[in-house]
């Protein structure tokens, strides 16, 4: 969507060459802002708060203004904790948002828990993925017959 757009309706004039940049993202980590990338200062937001919002603008000029609905999707970085391993070799992990956020069931649907031996070439283990008060666990049942085994967790934006 273009800056221009975003701002319709809005009693706003816009920097030379902004109304055509192609906003892509909403980042609301400055260090996560990258071209094409909106940075809104929202702080403690946490995955619970996405929903359609309106935005308000004021201090740009002597008008302020309210928009259109816009959505908002809140991802945070999984925090990865190991909690045990069986004698049988399966080895148990833990996964929560790094805000500390419980995840809730809905949330469950949009991750994907990959497995690599090499860091460089990663394949999704699928089926393993649970809710349990609040935190993703997972088994990897498999990880005896491999010297060494990475994993990471991915969240898929629907």
């Amino acid at each position: 969507m273009l800056l221009e757009d975003l701002f319709a309706g809005v009693d706003a004039t816009l920097p030379p060459g902004a109304a055509a940049v192609d906003v892509r993202a909403l980042a609301v980590d400055s260090r996560r802002a990258a071209p094409g990338t909106l940075f809104a200062a929202l702080p403690g937001v946490t995955r619970h708060d996405s929903g359609a919002y309106s935005y308000y603008v004021s201090g740009w000029t002597a008008t302020n203004a309210t928009s259109s609905n816009a959505v908002l999707r809140v991802l945070a970085p999984q925090r990865l904790t190991f909690l045990n391993s069986a004698v049988s070799g399966v080895r148990t992990f833990a996964s929560q948002d790094a805000d500390g956020a419980p995840l809730l069931l809905q949330d469950l649907s949009g991750f994907e828990l990959q497995v690599s031996t090499n860091l460089l070439n990663w394949s999704p283990l699928p089926g393993n993925l649970t809710l349990t008060n609040g935190f993703l666990e997972f088994r990897d049942t498999n990880s005896w017959t491999h010297m060494q085994r990475f994993y990471r967790i991915l969240e898929r934006v629907p």
